[in-house]
């Protein structure tokens, strides 16, 4: 039980990292998927990343594509969702409060981490 909870842990943490510390997802979007890549190229500003992109361009948009472009930019709201999936599938429901918090936790100090390696 405790190898499914650090594995759904684990999991939560790397889609976290995944979705707001690199580019990976336009990259293969780009490879796969070029035309549809065309707005993103031409709109998006320098360093900017796919979550503060996609915040940007939905703000004046209806309240449903606010609420979920919200949901995709916040790392507490990405992280519930995600933790939520990842416990009812690799564990038992009970465990979703321990995961989130811990991959949470896991994500903060990856990214505490790579901070002060950068320095």
């Amino acid at each position: 039980m405790i190898l499914q909870i650090l594995q759904a842990t684990c999991f939560t943490s790397l889609c976290l990292l995944v979705w707001f510390e690199t580019d990976a997802i336009v990259e293969y979007g780009k490879a796969l998927f070029p035309t549809f890549f065309d707005k993103y190229n031409t709109l998006k500003q320098p360093g900017e990343l796919l979550p503060q992109f996609i915040f940007r361009i939905h703000r004046n948009s209806s309240l449903f594509v606010k609420f979920v472009t919200k949901l995709q930019a916040c790392m507490y709201c990405l992280s519930f969702w995600v933790s939520l999936i990842s416990a009812t599938i690799l564990t038992n429901i009970l465990f979703f409060p321990i995961i989130y918090i811990a991959s949470i936790l896991l994500y903060l100090i990856i990214v505490n981490l790579k901070t002060h390696l950068e320095k």
